[in-house]
């Protein structure tokens, strides 16, 4: 009798127990409380899942798309033996997602442009101005453009010419003495394809500076005592740029 006594006893104290921790998940109402955040949260969450599952695919998505633009000068010197080149120029394109870079750039050669000034004997012929030029499209990328220092590689493939020409500085009235022909068999025409790897400086939300190396590639000139290997080597680029960054 007693062993049966200690075990309504127990058995009780467990459903008191039990019942006082039912009780403490109740409201005053008798109802279970909720969290109202983690129902907006389960709710939002299965709306933007149907969202997703409703939306139509597509090859490229649009929704985070981002464009600006930008366009600048630059400065290039490089050397060709026993000279140094000089060319000034621009570029400009547009920048895609804050990475990708599409647009165009062009170049011409400021210094020397005396036939004197790139040969060691003096030049005794009547064509005696060189002038070069080239440019193309522009592609490649920008890393880190919301960085104050940021960097980006950028390579234009295009094509160019350089020809000898008469000097007409002396006498602005003089009339070319040359035909056509002559002109066309003074130049020379070739492809042009220059990596450039730069790092630059955001001064403004709308300017930035820029300093870099690049390496010029030339096929085809073939123009008296020119040719490709005079004009295929390393520059030192610098630039100053305008945009929205």
């Amino acid at each position: 009798m007693k062993i049966i006594v200690k075990v309504s006893m127990i058995s009780c104290l467990v459903m008191a127990l039990f019942t006082t921790m039912s009780a403490e998940t109740l409201d005053s109402n008798g109802s279970v409380p909720f969290n109202e955040n983690e129902v907006n949260v389960t709710i939002t969450n299965n709306s933007n899942h149907k969202e997703d599952v409703n939306r139509t695919q597509t090859l490229f998505d649009f929704e985070d798309f981002s464009a600006s633009g930008f366009g600048g000068v630059l400065y290039t010197t490089s050397g060709m033996p026993g000279k140094n080149l000089h060319f000034t120029g621009g570029r400009g394109g547009a920048i895609l997602n804050d990475f990708l870079v599409i647009g165009g750039a062009g170049y011409g050669l400021v210094y020397p442009y005396k036939r004197n000034d790139f040969v060691d004997a003096a030049y005794q012929g009547p064509n005696d101005v060189i002038r070069m030029g080239y440019g193309g499209v522009m592609v490649g990328f920008h890393m880190f453009q919301k960085s104050a220092i940021n960097l980006s590689f950028l390579t234009v493939i295009g094509g160019g010419g350089i020809s000898a020409v008469e000097n007409f500085e002396d006498d602005e009235d003089e009339q070319s003495s040359q035909s056509v022909s002559e002109k066309m068999e003074n130049s020379s025409q070739f492809f042009v394809c220059e990596p450039t790897l730069m790092l630059h400086l955001n001064v403004t939300r709308w300017m930035r500076v820029g300093a870099g190396l690049s390496y010029r590639y030339t096929r085809g000139i073939d123009l008296d005592e020119f040719s490709d290997s005079d004009f295929s080597n390393i520059s030192y680029v610098f630039s100053a740029e305008f945009g929205w960054f």
